[in-house]
């Protein structure tokens, strides 16, 4: 069962926590109980709207940024070949030597 709750988020569990603790000690009815369920509820949607607004614009930010270089990725990949080549080359050296 721990590694099921692990999966949700901590704020989540602990707005689910507070309203089963508001709910069984302090509530006086079930409006009450629920109307505070909502209102810890809406805390935790804001906080993950928050979030993932900010991760979309990192997303977006890195894919900008990827673009520019997905421009260039004919050029990058002409340099990582010649670069192997350069690499190969003492191997080749050797070889003759070797003879």
């Amino acid at each position: 069962m721990a590694r099921e709750l692990v999966k949700f988020p901590q704020k989540c569990l602990r707005a689910d926590r507070a309203s089963a603790y508001y709910a069984t000690f302090a509530s006086k009815s079930l409006e009450n109980s629920l109307h505070f369920e909502v209102e810890n509820a809406i805390k935790v949607i804001n906080t993950v709207r928050c979030l993932l607004r900010n991760a979309v614009d990192m997303t977006q930010r890195q894919f900008s940024l990827l673009s520019g270089v997905s421009a260039r990725s004919s050029q990058v990949r002409q340099w990582v070949g010649q670069a192997r080549e350069v690499q190969r080359q003492p191997n080749r050296r050797e070889a003759r030597l070797g003879d």
